[in-house]
């Protein structure tokens, strides 16, 4: 089944004029390079600051902004950006990318369940590609496909593209699917797949 996806929360409509910047073809380098890219997204952001105040939603961006550069670190991922409401980065694989965001949404859920007053939660997007490097940034279809897949993904998950899953294939990472999705900008739908990580998705991934 296609579901169209109009855009979510604060993501979409933080993300329209990176999106147009990204789209520009004019100030690129002329060599495109495969890379898997990673966003983050505190989801809610907005009504986050008001429900916590100033201070308590700048905890939440320093738990997120903890986690999020400690498993880059650790995976050999580079960060590329803040982009406000979560962190765009690219790793050397697609496995590494994979496994940082695991890492990423473990510490990031132990960190909301012990302390449930800070009521937060955040999505993750995982696309491989090429994409070409300018002034320390990315631009191409590839980079604009992984903030939409971030966009659709489901609190406190990581949603990937088929071509995440195909090259982790063997890497024994379960991808649980999740529907064929019409992206804005898109021009195809695109299946999308969740990684599971938790035992509820062991579980399910061994029901299917």
């Amino acid at each position: 089944m296609t579901r169209q996806l109009s855009g979510q929360g604060d993501l979409a409509s933080d993300l329209s004029g990176l999106l147009n910047e990204w789209g520009r073809p004019e100030k690129r380098s002329a060599v495109p390079t495969e890379i898997t890219f990673l966003f983050t997204d505190l989801v809610g952001s907005t009504a986050m600051t008001s429900q916590l105040g100033n201070a308590g939603a700048q905890r939440v961006v320093r738990a997120h902004n903890t986690a999020v550069r400690a498993a880059i670190q650790a995976h050999g991922g580079r960060e590329v950006k803040h982009t406000g409401d979560g962190i765009m980065a690219t790793f050397p694989t697609p496995i590494a990318g994979v496994q940082a965001a695991i890492r990423m949404q473990r510490e990031l859920v132990s960190v909301a369940t012990a302390n449930p007053a800070l009521n937060f939660s955040v999505r993750m997007g995982l696309n491989v590609g090429e994409a070409v490097q300018e002034e320390n940034d990315f631009f191409g279809a590839a980079v604009q496909m992984t903030a939409r897949i971030c966009a659709a993904a489901t609190e406190r998950n990581v949603w990937v593209s088929k071509a995440i899953v195909d090259a982790c294939r063997g890497q024994r990472i379960g991808f649980i699917p999740r529907g064929a999705f019409q992206m804005k900008g898109i021009q195809q739908a695109r299946p999308l797949y969740e990684v599971a990580y938790t035992e509820a998705h062991k579980n399910e991934l061994a029901n299917l």
